[in-house]
This record gives C-alpha cells, structure tokens and sequence, in this order.
C-alpha cells in the first residue's frame, strides 16, 4: 500500500510518470488528493515512477520522499 495521498487527474500531462497517479492503490483505505494538487502543468507534488529516482530518507517519526 502506498502511504501517500494518490492522484487520479486524467488530464495531467505527466500521469504515466507519477508515483501518486501509477502505484496500485490499497482500494478501502487510500487517500486521493480531493482536486488536483497541479497548477496548469506544473505539480509540486509530483514523485517519479522510476523509483531509481526516488530516494528515501528515514527520521525517527517522519519519511521523505
């Protein structure tokens, strides 16, 4: 399961290559952005599919992504 809030804007020009919009959801307990988190095409949101790109840093109470 994803611990993340997902993304389901169909018309992100950037979908195929987001984490939140590409991981397979935990279906009865994963939480969606309410409205699209984008600004035209621009997402500060965004987290890269390719998890080669994704680095995590783990604190003692909190991850980074």
């Amino acid at each position: 399961m994803p611990d993340i809030s997902m993304c389901y804007d169909q018309d992100c020009p950037n979908r195929e290559k987001c984490y939140r919009f590409m991981a397979t959801p935990d279906k009865p307990y994963q939480s969606y952005f309410a409205i699209s988190p984008r600004n035209q095409n621009e997402c500060e949101y965004f987290i890269p599919h390719d998890s080669t790109n994704v680095t995590i840093e783990e604190n003692e109470d909190q991850i980074h992504l």
